[in-house]
């Protein structure tokens, strides 16, 4: 049995159309349940404010796309390759100013 992907654990999925995105974080805490993630892609674009948290993943910097949050169902998250614990302050920020202006 598959153990539930971590809180803020990033990972390479199985989507095909998805390249562009060599990773996904997953945002949806685990204590939720069900057979999907609430998940963000993370791109190596230059894209930067206050809604693309950056962080670095294999020495390289990535930054949280959390404006194109998605459900992706369990099977497609592939190996975990890392955590955002480390950038949670600004992960939550962003959610706020997203979801409420703040």
């Amino acid at each position: 049995m598959r153990t539930a992907p971590e809180h803020f654990a990033l990972h390479r999925h199985r989507i095909p159309g998805f390249r562009h995105y060599p990773f996904v974080c997953v945002l949806q805490a685990p204590v939720t349940g069900g057979r999907e993630r609430i998940v963000c892609p993370v791109s190596t674009t230059e894209e930067n404010g206050p809604t693309s948290p950056r962080l670095m993943i294999g020495g390289r910097d990535h930054v949280l796309m959390l404006r194109f949050m998605v459900s992706m169902p369990l099977p497609a998250l592939g190996e975990a390759v890392g955590s955002a614990e480390a950038i949670r302050p600004a992960i939550g920020n962003a959610i706020d100013l997203l979801f409420f202006g703040i």
